[in-house]
């Protein structure tokens, strides 16, 4: 039983590998924000724009990271669901899913923290 149970671990980490070198291609890109991504960022910072606006503007951002998610494109995602926060830090959709992706990325640590 015993070693049954280490395989399935074994095997769990190797498929978390494999997606995380499948899916990650140019991650040195993937995590760095976008000048667009920025500007939405410093607006969402003004006290002019309204509650409403950053809530619209952090639900898009949540969508697009779904989006990256579903191709398992996951730093991508865990870059718009940050952006997300910024504009709108109420929510916990987006704290959830990066919990989700940097468990699929085997970031254990990181995903406790989100």
């Amino acid at each position: 039983m015993i070693r049954r149970i280490e395989f399935v671990q074994h095997l769990f980490c190797l498929l978390v590998l494999l997606s995380y070198v499948r899916t990650d291609q140019g991650i040195e890109e993937s995590w760095s924000w976008s000048e667009e991504d920025i500007a939405v960022v410093e607006q969402c910072r003004q006290d002019m724009v309204s509650l409403e606006e950053k809530m619209r503007i952090a639900d898009s951002f949540t969508q697009q990271g779904n989006e990256f998610s579903l191709q398992g494109m996951h730093h991508r995602a865990i870059v718009k669901w940050e952006i997300a926060t910024r504009c709108h830090n109420e929510s916990n959709v987006p704290w959830n899913n990066m919990a989700n992706s940097f468990l699929t990325l085997g970031n254990l640590s990181a995903a406790t923290a989100a």
